[in-house]
């Protein structure tokens, strides 16, 4: 029957090796894509306040359009002001936010892009 199907005369020991090639071709396309690069050249400057950071990334650091997405891991930091996101700049990808963090604190930075996320970078606080 998958013969017939397939077009393919021949012996039996040919078809089925036809057949799981035809079967498969359909997952070939659903493979993964590779993750976007992290954001580069993330900058760490003094904020609006004591209580905050400026974070950001010169021309070419990200993509042009893309959303950048900064979370506090510090646990103590309450949860209204653990995350900060901006959009990056429509003509080179620059990019700056602030955010609250203090010494120490842990801030994964990352990207994304039309649907698509970014690995992280990783920044700790002076």
């Amino acid at each position: 029957m998958f013969g017939r199907l397939l077009a393919v005369r021949g012996p039996v020991k040919l078809r089925v090796p036809l057949c799981v090639l035809w079967a498969s071709v359909p997952l070939s396309c659903a493979s993964p894509t590779l993750p976007l690069p992290p954001p580069s050249l993330v900058q760490v400057m003094p904020g609006v306040d004591a209580d905050h950071i400026r974070l950001s990334g010169p021309c070419g650091a990200t993509p042009p359009n893309a959303i950048i997405v900064v979370l506090n891991e510090n646990p103590s930091v309450p949860l209204d002001e653990r995350g900060a996101s901006t959009l990056t700049d429509p003509s080179c990808g620059k990019w700056d936010v602030n955010v609250f963090a203090h010494s120490k604190d842990a801030l994964e930075v990352w990207y994304e892009d039309r649907g698509a996320v970014s690995q992280s970078s990783y920044v700790i606080v002076p």
